[in-house]
């Protein structure tokens, strides 16, 4: 499935998590969570790859996104617990 969802290059797996949590912030929605198999502690969040998906990559990188506070916070507690119902 893994291979599947990014062999086509339509699909994005990113392991950074504040990155993937502003993702979620801005609507991209995470289609899919895998665990390294390596590095277990390691989760990677895979989204459908768009040009405004990868606008909103450059931006988070360049520092040009703001976020609201409380509803970031929010996102980041349903992310660390869609990881840890993972394991």
């Amino acid at each position: 499935m893994k291979d599947e969802l990014t062999k086509n290059n339509d699909c994005i797996m990113l392991s950074d998590f504040n990155l993937c949590c502003t993702l979620v912030f801005l609507g991209f929605p995470v289609l899919t969570t895998y665990k390294d198999k390596y590095d277990p502690e390691r989760i990677s969040f895979v989204f459908h790859k768009t040009n405004e998906l990868t606008e909103s990559m450059q931006k988070f990188w360049n520092g040009l996104l703001a976020v609201e506070p409380k509803r970031y916070w929010s996102i980041t507690r349903e992310m660390k617990a869609r990881v840890k119902s993972s394991n």
